[in-house]
């Protein structure tokens, strides 16, 4: 992919206005009630510009995540850094995103549809999003690295993967709980994070290895759906692409 040239002061400055506009409409309005013309005639920018600036409505949507991914790996540090037990460690930093998420809830629900649709560049499952998503895969490795987990030896090289599916199951379910003060949500959120350390142990078990192999073997498979390009469908890129062989 060709790099747009480095930005000045000036540039820098027009970015965070447009998507600070673009969060304000999307709030409001909803991100498919939105244009990029609202976008920057919110902002104050010429709309040649503003599509300059950023692609499409869904490259605005990356930028949100990609914010908050940054404060997401600070707080990984700072929880690695307090303690080993990963009981603790897990705790706290989906505690961390829950927060986050429920900071500004009404931009979660506004987006909850592109980000939820895998055909979407904006999703958390497109092929376009596999940069924050390795990203994010690794903040949860690190809290695994070091600590006192008890887990299959086959398994802790794919636990984040493990982590981030059973987080974005969770986010899922929060973003669409209707429920007084997510009520709901927060039980289940409560329970599956009782239960992780406890299932990981039981993959310790002698007997437990063949079941292992099967869960490494859909995790594998589901990572390499959310990778695969729809223009790569060719017999060349079958080899490459297993969509989906769990024989």
């Amino acid at each position: 992919m060709v790099k747009a040239p480095p930005r000045g002061l000036g540039e820098i400055s027009k970015k965070d206005k447009i998507f600070e506009s673009a969060m304000s409409l999307f709030r409001k309005k909803g991100f498919d009630a939105t244009t990029i013309r609202d976008i920057a005639s919110h902002a104050g920018v010429a709309l040649g510009s503003t599509h300059y600036t950023f692609g499409s409505k869904e490259e605005l949507v990356v930028h949100f995540f990609k914010t908050l991914l940054i404060s997401q790996q600070k707080r990984g540090e700072e929880i690695i850094a307090e303690t080993r037990s990963f009981s603790i460690r897990i705790n706290k930093y989906f505690e961390f995103i829950f927060n986050q998420l429920k900071a500004d809830r009404e931009i979660i629900r506004a987006l909850a549809r592109v980000t939820g649709d895998p055909s979407s560049p904006a999703s958390s499952l497109s092929w376009q999003t596999e940069d924050i998503r390795s990203q994010s895969v690794e903040i949860l490795s690190e809290l695994v690295k070091g600590s006192d987990l008890k887990i299959h030896p086959l398994l802790r090289p794919h636990a984040g993967e493990l982590l981030w599916l059973t987080l974005m199951g969770m986010a899922f379910f929060w973003s669409h709980d209707r429920t007084p003060n997510q009520r709901c949500a927060n039980a289940i959120t409560s329970t599956t994070l009782t239960l992780i350390p406890g299932v990981f142990r039981l993959t310790t078990i002698p007997l437990a290895t063949r079941y292992v192999k099967l869960i490494l073997k859909i995790v594998q498979e589901a990572f390499e759906a959310f990778s695969y390009k729809e223009e790569d469908n060719s017999e060349n890129s079958a080899t490459k692409h297993r969509v989906c062989d769990l024989d």
